[in-house]
C-alpha cells in the first residue's frame, strides 16, 4: 500500500515536469526580447555581498538576461 502511494506520487512529479517542459520551454529564441532582472543593493549590506557574484556571473553568462545594479543605501547629495 505504502509502496503504490509512492509510486503514485512519483507519476504525478514526471508528468508534472513533462507539463512545465513543454509549456515553459527554456532558452530564449531568436527575436525575444531580453529579461531585465533588478538587483538593488546596498554596499553595506551582508546578504546582498553574498548574493552580488551570482548576479554578476548570471548577466556574463547569459545573454537573454540583463542586469541591473541599482545601489540604494549610497547618499545621493554627496
Amino acid at each position: 500500500m505504502i509502496l503504490r502511494h509512492l509510486q503514485k506520487q512519483i507519476l504525478i512529479l514526471v508528468l508534472t515536469c513533462l507539463v512545465a517542459i513543454t509549456v515553459f520551454p527554456s532558452g530564449a529564441q531568436v527575436g525575444e526580447a531580453v529579461l531585465d532582472v533588478y538587483f538593488f543593493h546596498s554596499e553595506t549590506c551582508p546578504h546582498c555581498a553574498r548574493h552580488m557574484p551570482l548576479m554578476e556571473s548570471i548577466e556574463q553568462y547569459n545573454e537573454e538576461v540583463d542586469v541591473h545594479f541599482i545601489e540604494v543605501h549610497r547618499d545621493l547629495q554627496t
